[in-house]
C-alpha cells in the first residue's frame, strides 16, 4: 500500500484501505459524505483565523508628501525623481519599493 498520508490528516489511510476493498467511486463517495466531520481535523482547519486588518496606513501619502517638498524647495527634481535607482528608495524614504515606486508615479503625474 502507498504512503499516502499528506499533512497528518488521518482520514487517508481509511480512504486507500475503501479504494482496494470497495473500488475508488465508492471510497470517493464516502470520502465526500465524510469531509464535514473530517474538515476540524484537517490542518488547514486547525489555523488560528486571521486577525482583522486595521485602518489603511498613510505611508504612501507620507513619502507623495516628503516628495513634493523636496521638488518644490529645489532638493530634487522631478527628472532626478523619475531616474532614481529603486534601490535608494527604501533607505531615503523608510518604505518598501512597491510603495514608494506607487507614490512617485502619482507625484510625477502632478508635475507631468
Amino acid at each position: 500500500m502507498p504512503d499516502d498520508n499528506r499533512g497528518g490528516r488521518p482520514h487517508n489511510l481509511p480512504q486507500a484501505v475503501l479504494e482496494g476493498i470497495f473500488g475508488a467511486d465508492f471510497a470517493k463517495r464516502v470520502q465526500e459524505q465524510l469531509r464535514p466531520w473530517l474538515a476540524p481535523y484537517s490542518p488547514v482547519a486547525s489555523k488560528a483565523p486571521a486577525r482583522k486588518r486595521g485602518p489603511k496606513s498613510n505611508i504612501r501619502q507620507r513619502i507623495e508628501a516628503q516628495m513634493r517638498k523636496e521638488i518644490k524647495s529645489g532638493e530634487l527634481t522631478p527628472s532626478e525623481l523619475r531616474n532614481m535607482p529603486e534601490k535608494l528608495w527604501e533607505a531615503r524614504y523608510g518604505a518598501s519599493r512597491t510603495t514608494v515606486r506607487e507614490a512617485r508615479d502619482g507625484v510625477l503625474s502632478e508635475f507631468n
